[in-house]
């Protein structure tokens, strides 16, 4: 089977570093982006298997994205599943982020093992559709 392609999209170089190297050991093909506007310029030109969404980013923020996303004409891409990484975590705010279209939402600081149980999880989901 192919990698499974995740693009991850984080403001935080640390984050982006951290979550990136933790997927790649776990067999998954991670294309980095560091804000909303280059999360979407990215999905223009082609769909991953998964995106790993951060809400609060600079220029386009999450909320953006996942509307750009969920109004798309691309089937595939309208469809495609979306785990929220936020540290929002206000009362509300993970109905607000699933309202949006978030397939899946974690609160940072997210356990790395909980992303890759929540992607495995999503993935053999959407195989089966």
């Amino acid at each position: 089977m192919d990698q499974p392609q995740i693009l991850l999209a984080e403001d935080s170089r640390v984050n982006r570093l951290i979550y990136s190297r933790y997927l790649a050991a776990k067999g998954y093909h991670i294309h980095q982006v560091a804000n909303g506007e280059e999360a979407i310029d990215f999905l223009r030109h082609q769909i991953p298997s998964l995106l790993i969404l951060d809400m609060s980013m600079p220029v386009v923020d999450g909320f953006e994205v996942m509307r750009v996303v969920r109004a798309s004409d691309k089937p595939q891409l309208a469809a495609m599943p979306i785990i929220v990484l936020t540290a929002l975590a206000m009362k509300g705010d993970l109905e607000k982020c699933m309202e949006a279209g978030a397939t899946e939402y974690l609160a940072k600081p997210v356990k790395l093992h909980q992303l890759d149980v929540s992607i495995r999880t999503i993935l053999a989901g959407a195989l089966k559709s």
